[in-house]
């Protein structure tokens, strides 16, 4: 019998092992980021179903509070100053829809490329930590429109109620 089967390098084999710990010290620090990270990802779309839920509820409600009737009976109309105002809320309300939107979608798509390379994507991670730029439009505008709303629904309040 020919015995010419070689045993392996054991420095070769020790590079190996070691390579295998490195590999899995990474995945384990990667799952320490990204745990917390799903915790986010479910509380950006819980929020999103919170905002609008309780958003809609306060559109109708500050639209049933100012309405007043048509003249010929016709209906309901709510004064143009607060229909303004409410106009920018509702713009506020889609931004911010969109703003929880677009963070859910962003955590969804970094969870499933590290599930399915079990790589975690630095350079994405770290724009979504940052916030990246739509993030960032999404999340001033929606803020921006609110205050301009409240702005004028105060202005609008403030006309309505003053004594001449």
């Amino acid at each position: 019998m020919d015995d010419t089967t070689e045993e392996p390098d054991p420095i070769e084999e020790l590079r190996r092992v070691e390579l295998e710990v490195e590999d899995l010290k990474r995945q384990e620090r990667e799952f320490t980021i990204l745990e917390p990270l799903q915790q986010i990802m479910k509380d950006y779309a819980r929020q999103l179903s919170t905002i609008i839920r309780q958003l809609m509820l306060a559109a109708v409600a500050f639209g049933w509070l100012f309405r007043y009737p048509q003249p010929d009976n016709k209906g309901w109309v709510i004064p143009s100053a607060i229909a303004y105002a409410m106009l920018f809320f509702l713009v506020s309300i889609a931004l911010d829809i969109l703003h929880y939107l677009h963070g859910t979608i962003d955590l969804h798509r970094l969870f499933e490329k590290w599930q399915r390379t079990r790589k975690l994507d630095w350079t994405y991670y770290e724009t979504f930590r940052r916030g990246g730029v739509v993030t960032l439009v999404l999340f001033y505008s929606k803020v921006g429109f609110a205050l301009v709303g409240l702005a004028v629904l105060i202005i609008s309040v403030w006309r309505m109620t003053t004594v001449r």
